[in-house]
């Protein structure tokens, strides 16, 4: 459940007053793809009792009952017992909704609304058991029914929906199994029926079978793929990781790092640094000799549990149908998580589209070019909407400019699904599009995590170094500054040279340029201050350039 503090910084925000209402409405439509927040100050209409709270909208109504449905997350003014239930609120003049507004604070999260749980009035239940009853042919779906029983007396009940259906003249009834109530219902079964609010007892008794036991005013769903877990901070927490293969070679050891949640973490390292064992741990597809990993805060050995939780794009796209067209691809293996077809093909479309090979659904993997069957692997992995998404090299192969490309969409599904992600790459400079990094060292596993400000700040110079731009490459320039007082690396890549020292940086500019006197060198210039990025600090901490 969502805190006050678990707002992002980046949020658009308006302030309505109740008696504008129908703006209100106007505001939350025109955003009906986003997740949409809200704080609403005003008072309970049954009791006048003025109240305070925050919470997600599920659903508002324009036409006739105009409302907002809010599932309410924080209490800051009012009875405790109204955290986790749904609120309808109306304008500052409404009698008929529980809450009349005062004051309604909007907040647009700047995020994809991927909540799959949905709300009905209790008049709309026909609309409910239609949605319902396709559901529950794949997968179970919980409920929570606010209503009146056959006394009239108020009913919160929670559990999960065993059947759906239409009896005679199209009205709707639900049965529910209880996993618990608020009141006993007298003689209460073990599988309760739910009506609409708005049919009476006696017409119930000419058009069906039985009386409900249940006439409901509320009604909220939530299919089993789309049931959350409590909110963690760190999505994934490495302890001492170890792996040992028979010889008592330790591949990894020792490795520790956290990742919190909505961050991307790049693992760089060469060929046989343990990249690759790391991220088989994390996901549980090897027990680790010592130490553990948590996924959303549970152990990754429990694979059922934390199945759902990640997605994972390997780096060998065989894997995938080739004679399947993606789309058919992400039906096939969405499957395997509950979600019905119908909704498996709508989010697909949807990330075909945002991946840009929206065009392509429908042809086959093996038609397809390297950038377009890896970005159609990603889709597969994000169809179930896990909290991390782990890819295994996805830039090998991929020319610069697709490279880049890829890292744009990666950071578009970041921000807009919020979800975390672990790229492992060979490629250095990648580190520069990810929150934290791990650098990865043959036979030393992990020798270094932080962010990439961090990593390059424990750098001599503090992330900066003086610059040197020479005419044409001049292998061995690192022998000529050698006897150069102050100088702790110098790093060679083509014409750029960069000098490493703790010495002011205008002062070894200086020396630097003393040096050069009178050497047939061909300096185009000498650049006191320059930055350094994730490939200086990569050659530069796993010892491939010459030191002075």
């Amino acid at each position: 459940m969502e805190q006050l503090s678990d707002i992002p910084v980046f949020v658009e925000k308006n302030y309505f007053a109740g008696s504008r209402f129908d703006d209100t409405l106007d505001w939350i439509e025109q955003r009906s793809d986003r997740e949409i927040h809200a704080q609403i100050a005003g008072v309970l209409c049954a009791t006048q009792q003025d109240i305070s709270v925050e919470g997600r909208i599920l659903d508002i109504r324009r036409k006739g009952r105009r409302r907002i449905a809010l599932l309410v997350n924080t209490i800051l003014k009012g009875p405790e017992d109204l955290a986790g239930m749904v609120l309808t609120i109306g304008s500052d003049k409404t009698e008929r909704e529980e809450v009349s507004a005062r004051q309604l604070v909007l907040m647009n999260w700047l995020r994809r609304n991927i909540h799959d749980d949905f709300y009905y009035d209790g008049e709309h239940i026909d609309h409910a058991v239609k949605r319902v009853e396709e559901l529950i042919l794949y997968t179970e779906v919980d409920a929570r029914i606010w209503g009146i029983d056959k006394e009239g007396q108020p009913v919160d009940i929670q559990g999960t929906i065993t059947n759906a259906r239409m009896e005679r003249l199209r009205v709707g009834l639900l049965e529910i199994r209880v996993a618990q109530s608020s009141a006993a219902i007298r003689a209460a079964p073990e599988v309760f029926t739910i009506g609409g609010r708005e049919t009476a007892p006696e017409i119930m008794r000419e058009l069906m079978s039985i009386v409900p036991d249940v006439l409901a005013l509320k009604m909220l769903f939530t299919p089993a793929y789309a049931r959350t877990r409590d909110r963690v901070e760190k999505v994934i927490e490495a302890e001492n990781l170890t792996v040992t293969v028979d010889d008592n070679f330790d591949i990894i050891r020792d490795v520790t790092f956290s990742l919190p949640s909505g961050q991307i973490m790049g693992i760089i390292g060469e060929s046989g640094s343990g990249k690759s064992t790391t991220i088989r741990a994390i996901i549980g597809d090897i027990i680790p000799t010592a130490g553990r990993v948590r996924l959303g805060g549970i152990n990754s050995t429990q694979r059922s549990q934390v199945k759902p939780i990640f997605g994972f794009v390997p780096q060998d796209l065989g894997y995938m149908y080739q004679n399947f067209t993606p789309l058919e691809n992400i039906i096939e293996f969405g499957k395997q998580y509950g979600i019905p077809e119908a909704e498996l093909v709508r989010r697909g479309k949807i990330l075909l589209r945002e991946l840009g090979i929206f065009e392509k659904g429908n042809q086959s993997v093996q038609t397809l070019s390297g950038g377009e069957k890896r970005r159609s692997s990603i889709s597969i992995a994000m169809v179930h909407r896990p909290q991390l998404l782990i890819l295994d090299e996805p830039t090998s192969g991929l020319d610069p400019d697709a490279r880049s490309e890829l890292w744009d969409y990666l950071d578009y599904l970041n921000r807009e699904y919020n979800t975390s992600m672990v790229v492992v790459t060979h490629y250095p400079g990648e580190g520069e599009y990810c929150d934290k990094v791990g650098v990865f060292m043959r036979e030393r596993s992990m020798v270094a995590f932080g962010s990439p400000s961090e990593l390059k700040a424990s750098l001599p110079g503090g992330g900066y170094a003086v610059g040197i731009i020479l005419n044409q490459p001049r292998p061995g320039i690192a022998t000529l500054l050698k006897d150069v007082p102050g100088i702790i690396h110098v790093l060679e890549r083509g014409e750029l040279i960069k000098v490493f020292s703790e010495v002011p940086l205008m002062e070894m500019a200086e020396r630097v340029s003393r040096a050069f006197q009178g050497q047939d060198i061909g300096v185009k210039s000498i650049k006191p201050k320059i930055g350094v990025d994730m490939t200086d600090y990569f050659i530069l901490i796993t010892g491939r350039q010459l030191e002075v």
